[in-house]
């Protein structure tokens, strides 16, 4: 499939790709059949497919290093004879219905060929979005290695950029961008509108696009007398596109195709400043983020649609230009130059395996994001030295994360909560497989439970090991201080487990304390880190900042947690309110849901009602965040191993309150750069949060200027790159 004049929209994925591929300096092309545009009649598809497979079987027997095809139901069946002369390399990239095909009849036959040629032949297999590697991963095709994801040839930032000013001062302007088929949704945007009107909304709709549904839409809008309301346009070319998209407020994205394997459509609105209401469905939930860049709701869900439609509408101007930005920000990652490069640099790896001498440095933990925000500077230091990274981690909408820092992406499915014997079982042979097929130098565990298990795959595979301990697990320390047989039984199997491993790390002297009490490792082949994981004191550098204002600003930054301090800061807070003091709260964190010590959105929204604070959920850029405010308070008695945020508050010359607790009181010079107070006590932080508040002009910007010079001479981040660096040299030796 390949666009035309009369067909722009016919597989201009497939031109995304090819021209993408081609803007290499060393690619090129030896030989190219498609598809041009729709077929006007059997005949013309008849005759199409004849000039298809003529110009395979002229460009198979050509010079090349590899074969690359889209569709493969289209073409393998022919390949799969021709194979039989040579044997080329070939990559595979699947789109939609190639891959989810109806379970009878031809296409299925076609779906089950095209799966054993490319099981026998294929070097690597490229798909749209992690929820289609999944699938690819789940049937067996290819192992995860050998699966690439890369979001469809990406997006041109020449035809697909924001308008320099958004007016919000015009009707409420929704659009509809996509073939005109009932499972792409055109049916639920038609009575989106039908509702709108019913309820006395006023607006305007925009349907771009084209299919089998003409008559029928045309139809909708004469009946439901929509004709003022929804204009038609038909055949828009990529170039066009833009302007139609930075013409709308939202786009509406209600495919219910289980095949959905992107929906490039999202991404172009939002790279021109476009919310995207989306079915939660396939590929569009890998990059629409409810709240922050548009919202998902389920499929066929009319009610959903609309509810977020009311939701948008009644955001103030400032709740709708971040909603934009995020927008932007999230088009940014699918620019066709990035994915194009990446993609080049993935297959080249494919193609052309890293030489052996590479070494293989494999990160396994329990939370991708996580290790991504506090080791991302870490990664990059591997990578720059010369290893080649891979990182295994439960499956996470995140993926793409991946791609700035160029690591393999193993994913893994876990509970992280689960003490079941079947969740350990599962785990480690998924721990097993990738192990065995990366087949690393050397492995680095993170968390309990990757620690425990991934350290006994380690040992099985013969591969040497690092643990690292973020802070001594609730598990392990609730275990220790029993007596029972059980847990004595427990401990005794974790000595051994955890003895494995060549080196173990540990950020704080307490944890260290109960390692040595509990005789858990030798202690020669422990190593403490002081300075935690460090803070980018680069990125994380002090703000200007309004001067006399009126408002002191008090910010919470942790994951929604009992143990984290959450009741201690709400009971605080109280006080402080009771007393009418000028301070404003706000609570910055993501909500855990599957951990036992959780607090439930209905909590949150409840203490909201009641003004206490202000949440604002799950941040990716805490810098402005963090240096607008007067201080960071964290009340935690959670097992810390060096809390992340408090060092980057102390970065960016912040102080802090926070608890006599392990990893927290390591990070404050009390009196000088924050207030240390007992955990569990609500009371003494708000007599802290008091105290810091009726600090005179002069002892604050002394606290400042203590904060950031502590940062800097005990938290520096290349401390910590080169100590991992020392670390990996040394057991690798």
């Amino acid at each position: 499939m390949y666009p035309t004049l009369d067909s722009p929209g016919y597989g201009c994925f497939v031109k995304n790709v090819c021209e993408g591929m081609l803007s290499q300096d060393d690619v090129h092309m030896s030989c190219m059949a498609v598809i041009r545009g729709g077929s006007k009649g059997r005949i013309d598809k008849l005759l199409k497919y004849v000039v298809f497979y003529l110009a395979i079987i002229k460009g198979f027997f050509k010079e090349y290093d590899f074969i690359y095809i889209h569709f493969p139901n289209q073409a393998i069946p022919l390949l799969n004879f021709l194979y039989k002369f040579r044997t080329p390399k070939i990559v595979v990239n699947y789109h939609g219905e190639d891959l989810m095909y109806e379970e009878k009849g031809y296409t299925k036959i076609l779906g089950e060929v095209t799966q054993r040629f490319c099981r026998k032949y294929a070097s690597a297999i490229v798909v749209p979005s992690r929820y289609f590697k999944d699938i690819v991963v789940g049937r067996n095709i290819l192992p995860a290695s050998k699966v690439i994801v890369s979001p469809s040839g990406g997006i041109n930032p020449a035809l697909f950029f924001p308008l320099e000013t958004k007016s919000y001062d015009f009707a409420l302007h929704i659009g509809y961008v996509g073939r005109l088929e009932i499972d792409k949704g055109i049916r639920e945007f038609l009575q989106t509108c039908d509702r709108l009107k019913q309820n006395g909304v006023v607006f305007k709709a925009s349907v771009v696009g084209y299919g089998s549904c003409y008559d029928e839409v045309m139809r909708f809008i004469d009946v439901h007398d929509l004709k003022k309301e929804i204009t038609i346009v038909n055949g828009v070319p990529q170039e066009k596109l833009g302007d139609y998209y930075r013409g709308m407020d939202l786009l509406i994205f209600s495919s219910s195709r289980t095949g959905e394997s992107l929906g490039l459509t999202g991404i172009e609105a939002m790279a021109c400043g476009v919310p995207v209401i989306g079915s939660d469905i396939g590929g569009i939930a890998s990059y629409v983020e409810n709240g922050s860049n548009g919202w998902l709701v389920p499929v066929k869900d009319i009610d959903g649609i609309v509810d977020r439609i009311y939701k948008y509408m009644g955001m103030d101007i400032d709740s709708k230009e971040e909603l934009r930005y995020n927008c932007i920000e999230t088009g940014k990652r699918y620019d066709k130059n990035l994915v194009c490069n990446q993609l080049a640099k993935d297959l080249k790896g494919q193609i052309t395996p890293p030489p052996p001498s590479i070494p293989i440095i494999l990160l396994n933990d329990n939370h991708l994001g996580a290790l991504l925000h506090f080791r991302g500077e870490v990664i990059e230091a591997l990578l720059r030295k010369g290893y080649k990274v891979v990182i295994v981690a439960p499956i996470s909408d995140h993926d793409q994360i991946t791609v700035p820092y160029g690591v393999d992406y193993q994913p893994v499915l876990m509970n992280r909560t689960s003490k079941g014997v079947k969740d350990g079982i599962e785990y480690f042979c998924q721990l097993y497989r990738i192990f065995k097929e990366v087949k690393p130098d050397m492995v680095i565990n993170y968390t309990i439970k990757p620690i425990l298990l991934g350290s006994l795959v380690a040992r099985f595979l013969r591969v040497p090991s690092i643990s690292f301990f973020a802070g001594i697990s609730s598990v392990l320390s609730g275990m220790a201080g029993q007596s029972s047989v059980k847990s004595t039984a427990c401990m005794m199997v974790l000595r051994k487990l955890l003895k494995v491993n060549e080196r173990s790390v540990f950020l704080n002297e307490e944890d260290v304390g109960f390692v040595e009490k509990y005789n858990l490792y030798p202690l020669d082949k422990v190593l403490l880190l002081r300075g935690g994981e460090g803070v980018d004191t680069d990125k994380y550098t002090p703000l200007l900042q309004p001067e006399n204002s009126l408002r002191f600003k008090v910010v919470m930054i942790a994951r929604v947690l009992k143990t984290k301090g959450y009741q201690e800061f709400v009971e605080a807070v109280r006080l402080c309110k009771k007393n009418r003091l000028n301070i404003d709260f706000y609570l910055c964190g993501g909500i855990d849901e599957i951990h036992p010590a959780k607090i439930t959105r209905e909590e949150i929204a409840m203490a909201e009602e009641d003004f206490l604070f202000k949440y604002m959920g799950h941040l990716n850029n805490l810098q402005q965040f963090i240096g607008d405010a007067d201080c960071v308070v964290l009340p935690s008695y959670y097992n810390e191993g060096m809390n992340r945020s408090l060092m980057e508050a102390l970065s960016m010359g912040i102080p802090i309150i926070t608890t006599d607790n392990r990893g927290c009181r390591e990070l404050v010079i009390d009196g000088k750069t924050g207030f240390i107070i007992p955990p569990k006590d609500s009371y003494a932080l708000y007599d802290a949060i008091l105290r810091m508040y009726h600090l005179s002009s002069e002892e604050r910007e002394c606290f400042k200027i203590e904060s950031r010079k502590y940062a800097l001479e005990r938290f520096s981040i290349e401390n910590v790159i080169n100590t991992y660096l020392r670390l990996v040299e040394e057991v690798l030796a």
